[in-house]
This record gives structure tokens, C-alpha cells and sequence, in this order.
């Protein structure tokens, strides 16, 4: 019965250290695909619809900057995203001579983004890009959450 009861104890502690089990991480990672796809048929709903920018910037604001090619017009909207305040303590043990002594850090990440958003020469959408970090993205502070397709 021992036996038994140390085998399971082991089993567990392994379970418990390797991560089996549904984790945080995979939890985030689901949510951020899913909010990906989300995101993306927004964006793909209003350039089927031919989107103007007069309907864009009535939507989502004026762009961050813009760009002029021959055939087309480039909006770029800059996404920034603030994260929580990280704050680490470092102890150092003393010795027979010296004192113990901690010393404490902080950090507030900021998490960068960008949704590039590509226009015809007739002001109506034919493309868009995103790139940059996944939380800036997808964080509650993207104008571009709730973007509809204009009803024509």
C-alpha cells in the first residue's frame, strides 16, 4: 500500500512540475489566437466592403502617419499597450563581515504594434498588415476592436 500511495505521490509531483494540465500559458496563447481570427475578419470584412477613409477615420480616429505611392495611399496606425508594473527584489545573504542587502527593481512594459491599412487611388480599402507584439494587438486599448464593415 506504500508503494502504492509513493508511486502516486511521484506521479503527481511530476505532473505538478513538467506542467501537465491545461497552463496559463496555453490559456493566453488560445485567447490571442482567437482574438487574432476575430481581428482579422474585421479587417477582411471591411476591405470586402471597400471601406473609405472618411468611414476608417470616423471609426477608428485619424492614422499615426501616412504614405503617398502612385497608385495608393498607406495608413499607418501605431499601437501601444501598457503593461503592469513588474516589481523584483534581489537578496544577497550576508556574512560574518558584511551586513545582508536587498535591492529592489521596477519596470513598466510597453508593448508595440501596428496595423498598416492600404487605400486605392479612389480612397477605398484594398489591404491591410499587422505586425508587432501579439498584446499590443489584441489589448482593450485597440481602437480597431469592434471595427465593422460599412452596410452598403
Amino acid at each position: 500500500m506504500k508503494k502504492v500511495l509513493v508511486f502516486g505521490a511521484c506521479l503527481s509531483a511530476i505532473a505538478f512540475i513538467t506542467g501537465c494540465g491545461p497552463s496559463l500559458n496555453r490559456i493566453e496563447t488560445d485567447w490571442y489566437a482567437q482574438a487574432g481570427q476575430i481581428l482579422t475578419t474585421q479587417l477582411n470584412a471591411c476591405q470586402s466592403a471597400r471601406m473609405t477613409k472618411s468611414e476608417l477615420v470616423m471609426r477608428v480616429g485619424a492614422p499615426t502617419a501616412k504614405e503617398v505611392l502612385d497608385d495608393a495611399e498607406i495608413w499607418i496606425y501605431q499601437i501601444n499597450a501598457q503593461g503592469a508594473t513588474v516589481s523584483e527584489t534581489i537578496y544577497t545573504s550576508g556574512s560574518l563581515w558584511n551586513k545582508p542587502t536587498s535591492s529592489t527593481s521596477t519596470a513598466t512594459p510597453v508593448y508595440r504594434a501596428s496595423i498598416t491599412v492600404k487605400f486605392s487611388k479612389k480612397g477605398e480599402m484594398n489591404g491591410w498588415a499587422m505586425e508587432g507584439d501579439h498584446v499590443a494587438l489584441y489589448h482593450r486599448n485597440n481602437r480597431f476592436w469592434g471595427l465593422t464593415a460599412p452596410q452598403r
